[in-house]
């Protein structure tokens, strides 16, 4: 079955486009794309059936970029996310 893919910025907001969040599905092997996304670090985050989901990190260059997303490109991504929210916060106790 198809999936639903979406991207969030580093501030941990969704990546959108006029206004318009951008998405994207999978094909039947799982493939996806978007357009004119921009080179800054994104988070792609993947919805499975049963609200199951997957992530994985990019910084996407020009040209076709790939990308495996898998559990551990899952955890991976979610201990990074949740280090950088720790030092914003140390960060902010700082300033």
């Amino acid at each position: 079955p198809q999936s639903l893919v979406y991207l969030i910025r580093q501030d941990d907001t969704l990546y959108s486009r006029d206004g318009k969040v951008v998405v994207a599905m999978t094909d039947a092997e799982g493939r996806f794309a978007f357009d004119d996304v921009p080179s800054e670090p994104l988070l792609v985050a993947v919805v499975l059936s049963g609200n199951r989901r997957l992530a994985g990190l990019i910084r996407p260059q020009a040209g076709a970029n790939n990308i495996e997303i898998s559990i551990a490109t899952t955890y991976v991504a979610a201990y990074l996310r949740e280090q950088l929210k720790l030092l914003s916060a140390a960060n902010t106790l700082i300033a």
